[in-house]
């Protein structure tokens, strides 16, 4: 019982420090705020990162299917279209952190992402209006840094294993003694 016990407790420390150096990431946009009015191709300033304007798409009239890119090419589709109005799509502007905007109605909506390659937007929390444009602006490989605790990690690492080598060692002496 007492050999159960202590493997029990070995391994369940060794499986905490290992699953404590793994590193999970999310790709979902976190809404920035929502603003009145438009926005513009100036340098966005988000938790100390300057991302730079990367591309605008505009939808214009009832030629919802085309648009014009200002600056950097994008891919985007539309995945909702009611009437002449996009109201929900997808969008590309290659990889890395950034910033996009949704215009819809009389305001914006600003959202951060780790990966800009895949982008979802829906226009029903601006009012559920019809998209205006969506804008994007690049961050400079990368959005804000995550602190990563690599002292306590291989601090539960060390413990792990030296915890894991003690009941072995234990386990060892007993069946030897038998």
């Amino acid at each position: 019982m007492k050999n159960a016990f202590a493997t029990i407790i070995g391994t369940s420390v060794l499986t905490a420090g290992i699953v404590s150096m793994s590193a999970l990431s999310a790709s979902a946009a976190s809404l920035v705020g929502t603003y009145s009015g438009n926005d513009n191709a100036d340098p966005v300033t988000y938790n100390g990162v300057e991302y730079n304007f990367f591309g605008k798409y505009d939808v214009s009239g009832t030629q919802v299917s085309s648009g014009k890119f200002t600056g950097n090419q994008f891919a985007i589709n539309f995945t909702s279209i009611s009437g002449n109005e996009v109201k929900a799509g997808t969008a590309s502007a290659g990889t890395g952190a950034g910033l996009f905007s949704i215009k819809a109605g009389n305001g914006y909506a600003l959202y951060y992402t780790d990966d800009l390659s895949s982008i979802s937007w829906d226009t029903s929390n601006r009012q559920n209006k019809g998209l205006s444009h969506l804008s994007i602006w690049q961050g400079p490989g990368g959005g804000p840094q995550k602190e990563v605790p690599e002292p306590l990690t291989l601090l539960g690492s060390g413990l792990a294993l030296g915890f894991g080598g003690m009941f072995q060692k234990k386990r060892n002496a007993k069946k030897s003694a038998k």
